[in-house]
């Protein structure tokens, strides 16, 4: 059924809602940052204790990279302009707010740079993800830091180093903190538990205020960690990036309202700074990787319970198909048998009065009535015995061996087929050593010898010329049938124990047959412990071959007429 009008039009509202919301919240997120930015300003410095909004215009970049490279080149004008007037508001000059902001820019287009380079996309899905994410942070900003530190040790007259080290850490701890809401990995099938996240978050409020309260003389931040990473194997990624941007805020905040003091340490402005920012970084870096490795065991965890799933429900089905398709055969099987034993005896009834009309000097047009009574009523005989084959193989009946002499087997079967033989004009040749004797079940071994000589009758045509042998070839007797007829190519002869299988010659010069009996002569020579091969040459003839097991001394010995 093709979408309708409404459900085509839904995913475009979301869409075009998405790109407005991103390009009005995108821009005022970094300007409002910035303008926040150029009031955390350290003593006797002009650069930021912390600088939030790298990591909002890294984000906002990242997503606008999503609608292509136009977007994301429009994004860092976006954020270069952003930045010029938050820190001519904020005071600077504007040259230097005009190169404060073009090395914003260039810090966020060296970030995507590094991070899409020879990578169609990347999300925190991996601690390789993680890596990546993390040592392009570093390394934008820390070329940031002294672009930044250049011009402050130009105007300023600032210590270069010292510029670099505190710009570089703002920066990165900025946009390792913020920009990963710009690079989550899609949501797994897991529940959320908002009672446990509850839990968790107060959990997170009591370990800072004992850890990170102003005053506290004891290094106690590993407790803030403890529980930070409680959120970073059990809740879903945005969760544990959000709380450890909201851990920044509040860091930075109480470094502000502690003055000089930093767990516990009393620091100059420029080391509280570094510290303050190191720290940062540490916890930064600490949430990326763990929700990036946690996300991708959870991942492969979900994916191999998933492809177990499927196994299960392809099992499943197949044994329920496998069902399905036992009793479908146990239903043919039963249907073939009846029908043909039901059908068995009116043919034989009328093959016999046919055979008795036959006997009597009948004027012309019956006997060609009754001759054609009589062969009709062999094929619909050979057709029955054909579908009892059938029937018998699939039901796996197991076969009655006994041990019978091959040129007993071959008279018994010429003799059965000296009419069929007469009607074709053909010459059977029969040199069959009195020697041979095979261990096979009785009515099996006469049909399959049946089979290959009527076979071969068939289609040596008239005035063709059959030959037939048996052996002694090791540990079995192998008979060869050898006709001169039209012969197949390579393809018939692969299809040919196909069943219902007609080669098209046989099909246009109308010969008879359904194609059923080489494919049950194989099923009755195989559940004998034999097996039937065919070579043909078009043009020349065709070559059947018999294998059946030889008797040995102790089977049981048969005198009774194989035919």
């Amino acid at each position: 059924m093709p979408p309708t009008a409404p459900s085509l039009a839904a995913p475009a509202a979301r869409e075009g809602l998405r790109r407005a919301l991103l390009w009005t919240a995108g821009p005022l997120a970094v300007f409002a940052l910035a303008v926040v930015g150029t009031h955390l300003l350290v003593a006797d410095l002009t650069v930021a204790l912390w600088w939030p909004a790298a990591g909002a215009a890294a984000c906002f970049a990242l997503h606008a990279r999503r609608s292509g490279r136009p977007a994301m080149i429009l994004a860092l004008v976006v954020i270069f302009a952003a930045s010029v007037i938050a820190n001519f508001i904020g005071g600077r000059d504007l040259p230097i707010a005009l190169a404060y902001g073009a090395a914003n820019a260039m810090e966020i287009g060296l970030l995507i740079t590094l991070l899409f380079w020879r990578a169609a996309d990347l999300r925190l899905q991996s601690l390789r993800d993680a890596a990546r994410f993390c040592v392009a942070a570093l390394i934008a900003a820390l070329a940031l830091g002294l672009v930044v530190a250049g011009i402050g040790a130009a105007a300023y007259t600032h210590d270069f180093a010292t510029v670099a080290i505190l710009v570089a850490a703002s920066h990165a701890s900025a946009i390792m903190l913020i920009a990963p809401f710009g690079l989550l990995p899609p949501r797994l099938d897991t529940p959320l538990h908002w009672v446990e996240i509850a839990l968790q978050t107060v959990l997170l409020g009591v370990a800072v205020a004992v850890a990170l309260r102003p005053g506290s003389a004891l290094p106690l931040s590993f407790l803030v960690f403890a529980v930070l990473v409680w959120a970073a194997l059990r809740f879903p990624p945005v969760v544990a990036f959000a709380q450890s941007a909201l851990l920044a805020v509040t860091v930075v905040a109480l470094t502000i309202i502690s003055g000089s003091r930093f767990l516990g340490a009393d620091l100059a402005p420029v080391d509280l700074a570094v510290t303050t920012d190191a720290f940062l970084c540490t916890i930064a870096i600490f949430t990326v990787t763990v929700v990036s490795a946690q996300y991708s065991d959870a991942a492969n965890t979900i994916a191999v319970l998933h492809a177990a799933r499927v196994r299960v429900a392809a099992e499943r089905e197949t044994s329920q198909a496998l069902r399905l398709h036992l009793e479908l055969d146990r239903q043919r099987e039963d249907f073939l048998a009846a029908t043909s034993h039901e059908l068995r005896t009116p043919v034989t009834i009328i093959a016999g009065y046919a055979s008795l009309l036959t006997d009597e000097t009948l004027a012309k047009p019956h006997d060609e009535w009754v001759g054609a009574i009589s062969r009709n009523a062999a094929r619909l005989s050979l057709l029955l015995s054909n579908l009892l084959a059938v029937a018998g193989a699939a039901r796996n009946d197991e076969p009655s061996a006994d041990d019978i002499a091959a040129h007993e087997l071959v008279d018994g079967v010429l003799q059965a087929l000296a009419s069929v033989i007469d009607e074709a004009d053909c010459t059977v040749v029969a040199p069959i050593d009195t020697t041979p004797r095979i261990f096979a079940d009785r009515r099996d071994a006469r049909h399959l010898v049946n089979e290959l000589v009527s076979n071969a009758v068939k289609f040596s045509g008239r005035g063709g010329t059959v030959r037939l042998e048996a052996k002694l070839v090791g540990d079995d007797v192998v008979f060869t049938v050898d006709d001169d007829g039209p012969g197949m190519d390579a393809d018939e002869v692969a299809q040919a124990f196909d069943p219902f299988y007609r080669a098209p010659g046989a099909a246009m010069s109308s010969t008879p047959g359904l194609g059923l009996g080489l494919p049950i002569a194989r099923t009755l020579a195989r559940r004998n412990g034999g097996d039937i091969t065919i070579v043909s040459q078009v043009g020349v003839g065709t070559r059947a071959t018999l294998a059946l097991p030889a008797a040995r001394a102790g089977q049981s010995l048969s005198t009774d007429d194989a035919g």
